[in-house]
């Protein structure tokens, strides 16, 4: 770990569950890094002040006025303050020139970066808050080549990126759908109390059957039960069962408004990797995986777009 004293920027990427901190040293290098579990739905009274302080107080005793970037749910309705969505397509000179500044209630320079919406009812309406800043990084050293980016998770994004524009995305609620079901419907029931191991065979036969018959998702959640119930399928795959059901869903429809025919990235953890690039095998996809980090750099840039920290 490297003292702070050259330090000139800490970065925040703050969402529902986690809170993570990057300080930055005065040439843009990532000097330290803190990890904890305060997301904002773990702050009680909204004192993100107090937390913020209390998580990050050894680099604050030695820098006390350092400027502040965050990215994620810290900016939306439930957060410190809400900050605006920008509309797509969106750069990085945009989204760096419509930071939304909360000194007044942080006590230092503090940014919250916006999100991202599409609001033309004929254009799909969606939203993110977060992503951008993750994707905006991995565009930063490449201007002109056009991408695609997929961000499985709880909402699963896919974004088509040019350079460091965002012109377009698409949400799923494949992780938060997968979530609901395992624990609150009758299907979910005859799964294993503790989350089993995951069974790529099950998987592929969820991707399999998703496949052949995409417009009859329910009904082959419903079968999931039928399964269990008749001894066809084990009760430990069937979650890896329902998974490859709902992350094929996702797929169809994604493939769909996207057309991938360079190799998508992906961005997020590593379990998640491992589901998503053989849905992407089994699909005849290919996929490369995002370098980490990615949203250290786009916080960083957006930083000295805004002027936050010297270029």
């Amino acid at each position: 770990m490297s003292e702070p004293d050259n330090a000139g920027l800490i970065g925040l990427d703050w969402g529902t569950s986690s809170l993570r901190g990057y300080l930055f040293d005065k040439r843009g290098q990532v000097i330290d890094r803190i990890d904890t579990g305060h997301g904002i739905q773990t702050v009680e009274h909204r004192e993100f002040r107090a937390v913020f302080e209390a998580d990050f107080a050894r680099w604050l005793a030695r820098e006390p006025g350092l400027p502040v970037i965050a990215c994620g749910m810290i900016g939306s309705q439930q957060g410190w303050r809400e900050a605006r969505y920008a509309e797509c397509p969106a750069s990085l000179k945009s989204l760096g020139q419509g930071l939304t500044r909360i000194d007044d209630l942080a006590g230092r320079p503090f940014a919250i970066v916006p999100g991202l919406k599409i609001s033309a009812i004929d254009q799909h309406p969606d939203v993110m808050r977060g992503e951008e800043t993750q994707i905006l990084g991995l565009g930063a050293t490449d201007r002109s080549t056009p991408s695609i980016y997929v961000l499985p998770g709880s909402h699963s994004k896919w974004v088509r990126t040019t350079g460091d524009e965002v012109r377009e995305f698409r949400s799923f609620l494949t992780g938060e759908m997968y979530s609901a079901i395992a624990r609150h419907t009758i299907v979910g029931r005859l799964f294993p109390t503790d989350e089993p191991g995951f069974d790529p065979s099950a998987f592929a036969d969820g991707i399999e059957r998703i496949r052949q018959s995409p417009d009859a998702l329910t009904a082959h959640l419903f079968s999931i039960r039928a399964q269990g119930l008749l001894g066809i399928r084990s009760p430990a795959a069937l979650p890896s069962y329902l998974s490859g059901l709902l992350i094929g869903s996702e797929l169809v429809a994604a493939f769909r408004w996207f057309a991938p025919v360079e190799p998508v990235t992906l961005v997020g953890s590593a379990l998640l990797m491992q589901r998503y690039r053989l849905a992407f095998e089994l699909f005849g996809q290919s996929s490369v995986l995002a370098p980490a980090d990615s949203a250290a750099i786009g916080l960083l840039s957006l930083a000295r777009e805004a002027g936050l920290i010297p270029t």
